[in-house]
C-alpha cells in the first residue's frame, strides 16, 4: 500500500500543470543549507545507535534481540522501539531495523582488547560457567560466581599496557547492583575508574569514562541482583594490547615457543656455543662422580594426558592456599610414583599443566591439592618455564614443566630427538640456595631455572646448568662404548642441542636420570615402543665427555602472565 500511494501521489503530480519558478542565488543557498539539515537529522533519528541504525540496545550489532524488542512494543508510542521517532513504532521502524539486520559496529580506532584474554575469577559455579566465557565473544556462554555470599570478581588480563575509554558488561540476570570498574598494573593494586554503579537490569550496559591505561580490568561485585553474580560478555574498547595467543603447536614431541631453549640448536638464537669459564671443573665433577646414566620412563617423571574443549575442568585450590582456576583435569588422570609428576596438555587453551602430587576431586566443580605447587598454567607458545619468584612454586626444584626436556612418543615414531633434553643431578652435585639446611650459595640456579633443591657446596653445579655432550664424537666411537640405536637417538640430541639440569636425584647416588614421558601410567604408553635398551641405562662412558655451555638468556612464564594461579 505503500508503494501504491507513492505511485498514486506522482501520478497525481503529472497532471498539474507546470510552471516556471526562478530562485535567485541567495535563496538556492537557503534551500541547499535547509534541505541538507531536514535530511541530516532524519538520517540520525533512524536510530538510538546513530552509529547503526535498528540497534534499539546498543550491543553494537542488529539482531534477533532487536527484533523482539520492536515486536514487544509495536504500535505503542514506546521510545524505545521508535526508531524514527515519529511517535508510533510501526512498519517504518521495522522497514529500518530490516534494512540493517546482520549489521554490526566496532567503536571507531578501538577493538575489544578483552576478546579470548586469559581471565580470572574468585569463583565459578562450576565448569559450565568458567570466567574465560565472559571473552569468549559468544554470547549464549557466561561466567557466573558460586552462590557463597560477595564480594565476586572478574578480572580481564589485556596482555600489556593498554587505553581504553569503555567497558561494556551485557549481564544475566544475576547483574550487579552495586559494582565497581577497576585497573591496575600488576594484578595486585587496584584503582576504581567507576565505583557504586548498579546495572538496574539484565543485559547490556556500557560505561565510558576518560582514556585510562592499563594492563589489568577487573568488575568487582559487592552486591547482585541474586544468589550469584553472572556476565554474558565482558568488553573492553581501546587501543593496544597484545594479540591471543596463536594455536597450539601439533603434538609432535616440540612443545613451547620455537624460540624456547628447548627448541633451539645450540649456537643459535638465544643459546650459546661458547663454554662456561666452569666448564673444566664441573664437567670433572659429573665425570669422577657418576657411575650410571638413567633414561627414566616410570617412576620421577612425568605423566602426559591430554585434554580438549570437553574435558572436565576444575576450581583447583591447593593447601596453602594458591587457586588456579579451570584446570583440565582428564578422567582416569594420574601422576608418576615418586615426586609425583603430571602433565596435561589442553589443546583448547594453548597450556601445559604440570601437577606436582595426585588432585583429589572434592565436587563436580572443586579440585585440591597438596601445599606448595599449584596447577601451574604454562603457555604451549612460552618458554615452557616458570618463574618460582613470583608465586608458588613450578616444576620441581628448577620451576621447568615436567614436559620441558623430556622424550616424548613422537620423538620416538619420528626416530629423532629434535629438541634439548632435561636431567637431574646428585643433590650434592647441585649447588644449594639454602634448600632443607643446606647453605644459602649465590648463583643457585641460571636460566632456565628459577630455583634449586640441591644440596651442594658453593662451588657445585648450578641448577640450569646447560651441558653439551662433545660435538666431535663420531656414532662409531658411541658403539664402542656399548650405544645401541636408541642410545645414539639420545647422544644425537645432546651432541645437537644438550641437556639442562632441571632436578636432584638422591644425595650421592652417583645417578644421571634423563627424562622420558611415563609409558606406564599415560594414555596409551604401552604402545609408545621406547627402545628396550633404555631400561639398562646408557653407557657411563658419555658422562665423562660432556662440556658446559654457557647459560642461555630467556624470559619466565610467571603470574603476571595469566594473573593466575592467584589467592
Amino acid at each position: 500500500m505503500l508503494k501504491l500511494g507513492i505511485v498514486t501521489t506522482v501520478t497525481k503530480m503529472k497532471t498539474l500543470p507546470l510552471k516556471r519558478t526562478s530562485f535567485s542565488k541567495p535563496q538556492l543557498a537557503v534551500f541547499i543549507i535547509v534541505f541538507s539539515l531536514i535530511g541530516y537529522l532524519i538520517f540520525k533519528s533512524f536510530a538510538l545507535n546513530p552509529n547503526l541504525p535498528g540497534d534499539l540496545n546498543n550491543d553494537n550489532t542488529v539482531n534477533v534481540q532487536d527484533m523482539s524488542i520492536l515486536l514487544s512494543n509495536y504500535n505503542t508510542s514506546s521510545t524505545t522501539a521508535d526508531i524514527n521517532t515519529d511517535g508510533t513504532v510501526n512498519v517504518l521502524d521495522l522497514s529500518i531495523l530490516l534494512s540493517h539486520y546482520g549489521s554490526s559496529y566496532t567503536p571507531s580506532g578501538s577493538t575489544d582488547l578483552a576478546l579470548n584474554k586469559p581471565t580470572t575469577s574468585d569463583s565459578i559455579q562450576n565448569s559450565s560457567y568458567l570466567s574465560a566465557y565472559s571473552v569468549d565473544g559468544n554470547d549464549s556462554t557466561r561466567w557466573a560466581s558460586d552462590t557463597a555470599g560477595r564480594p565476586d570478581w572478574l578480572q580481564v588480563d589485556l596482555g600489556s599496557s593498554s587505553s581504553f575509554g569503555e567497558v561494556d558488561i551485557n549481564w544475566e540476570a544475576a547483574y550487579g547492583t552495586d559494582y565497581d570498574i577497576q585497573i591496575s598494573n600488576d594484578a595486585s593494586a587496584w584503582t576504581n575508574v567507576l565505583s557504586g554503579l548498579n546495572a538496574s537490569k539484565a543485559g547490556l550496559i556500557k560505561h565510558t569514562f576518560s582514556t585510562v591505561t592499563a594492563r589489568y580490568l577487573r568488575v568487582f561485585v559487592n552486591t547482585s541482583a541474586a544468589s550469584d553474580s553472572s556476565i554474558y560478555s565482558l568488553n573492553v574498547f581501546g587501543t593496544g594490547g597484545s594479540q591471543p595467543p596463536p594455536p597450539p603447536p601439533p603434538l609432535t614431541g616440540l612443545y613451547f615457543s620455537s624460540n624456547s631453549v628447548w627448541n633451539t640448536l645450540i649456537g643459535s638464537g638465544s643459546v650459546p656455543a661458547t663454554l662456561d669459564p666452569n666448564s673444566s671443573s664441573w664437567a670433572s665433577l659429573l665425570s669422577t662422580s657418576i657411575g650410571a646414566v638413567n633414561v627414566n620412563q616410570g617412576d620421577y617423571t612425568p605423566t602426559l594426558f591430554t585434554a580438549d574443549a570437553s574435558t572436565p575442568r576444575y576450581f583447583y585450590k591447593q593447601g596453602d592456599g594458591w587457586i588456579t582456576e579451570s584446570v583440565p583435569i582428564p578422567t582416569g588422570f594420574k601422576v608418576s610414583p615418586g615426586d609425583g609428576w603430571g602433565t596435561v596438555v589442553d589443546s583448547s587453551t594453548s597450556r601445559i599443566y604440570g601437577f606436582t602430587g595426585q588432585p583429589t576431586i572434592t565436587s563436580s566443580t572443586t579440585a585440591s591439592g597438596a601445599s606448595g605447587y599449584a596447577a601451574i598454567p604454562y603457555s604451549m607458545n612460552g618458554p615452557g618455564t616458570w618463574d618460582d619468584n613470583t608465586g608458588p612454586w613450578g616444576g620441581g626444584a628448577s620451576g621447568i614443566n615436567y614436559l620441558a626436556g623430556a622424550i616424548t612418543p613422537d620423538d620416538v615414531k619420528a626416530g629423532a630427538i629434535n629438541h634439548a633434553l632435561s636431567m637431574a643431578l646428585p643433590k650434592n652435585l647441585n649447588r644449594s640456595e639454602g634448600y632443607a639446611g643446606a647453605p644459602a650459595c649465590s648463583g643457585s640456579y641460571v636460566y632456565p631455572a628459577s630455583s634449586s633443591d640441591g644440596q651442594g657446596g658453593c662451588t657445585t653445579i648450578p641448577m640450569g646448568t646447560h651441558f653439551q655432550l662433545d660435538p666431535t664424537i663420531s656414532d662409531a666411537t658411541f658403539q664402542s662404548w656399548g650405544a645401541d640405536a636408541g642410545d645414539l637417538m639420545i647422544m644425537h640430541a645432546l651432541q645437537k642441542y644438550g641437556v639442562y639440569v632441571r632436578d636432584s636425584t638422591n644425595a650421592n647416588s652417583g645417578l644421571i636420570s634423563i627424562y622420558a614421558a611415563n609409558n606406564i601410567l599415560s594414555p596409551g604408553g604401552s604402545t609408545w615402543n621406547y627402545p628396550a635398551g633404555w631400561s639398562n641405562g646408557m653407557p657411563k662412558t658419555l658422562a665423562s665427555h660432556f662440556r658446559v655451555l654457557s647459560a642461555p638468556s630467556g624470559v619466565y612464564d610467571s603470574v603476571s602472565t595469566y594473573g593466575q594461579p592467584h589467592k
